[in-house]
């Protein structure tokens, strides 16, 4: 309903009707701050409290649901980790980065990037015909999260799942040639 047909239901003004309304939303607002949070309402906060956009009530309230519930802060941690990758995914660097990997393996006519783990690094290393490239690219530990943060995200492998090896397609197109 709107304040005007509220306003000529009860006989008041619209402007009583709206300070009025602003006085029970407050009051709720009240109420509900004295509630404890469950887990289905702490979830639904989660990348808002990590992004500093709760209002100070329901911030306090989602803290003290974490403080009790480790269910939710394994989950704080899950949505904490996506969120740093989805950041570093979309950096500009590592969207060059990506793109150079890429067009320097359509170069050379590869069928395939593999990306290895190395103790300080990452190669990323093409191949083709089931050969790989000897040298391969090097990423420092900085590029290599954004990098495999946007490939994930790209191929919609498993973000939060960084133990296992994944295999996934792209097309990928650089002088009109895919």
């Amino acid at each position: 309903m709107k304040y005007a047909e509220i306003a000529e239901v009860l006989g008041i003004a619209v402007g009583t009707v709206k300070s009025r309304m602003f006085a029970a939303v407050n009051a709720l607002r009240a109420i509900l701050e004295g509630i404890p949070m469950n887990c289905d309402s702490a979830r639904t906060e989660i990348i808002a409290y990590l992004k500093n956009e709760l209002e100070p009530g329901k911030r306090k309230r989602l803290e003290d649901h974490l403080a009790k519930c480790p269910d939710c802060r394994k989950e704080l941690e899950q949505a904490r980790r996506l969120l740093t990758w989805t950041e570093a995914a979309s950096d500009e660097a590592v969207v060059a980065k990506v793109e150079e990997i890429f067009q320097n393996a359509m170069l050379a006519n590869a069928s395939d990037i593999h990306f290895e783990s190395q103790r300080d690094d990452t190669l990323a290393r093409a191949s083709s015909r089931g050969r790989r490239d000897a040298r391969g690219r090097r990423l420092d530990s900085a590029q290599r999260v954004g990098v495999l943060a946007r490939l994930r995200c790209w191929l919609t492998l498993n973000v939060a799942d960084t133990s296992l090896p994944q295999d996934g397609r792209i097309k990928w197109t650089f002088r009109n040639k895919e």
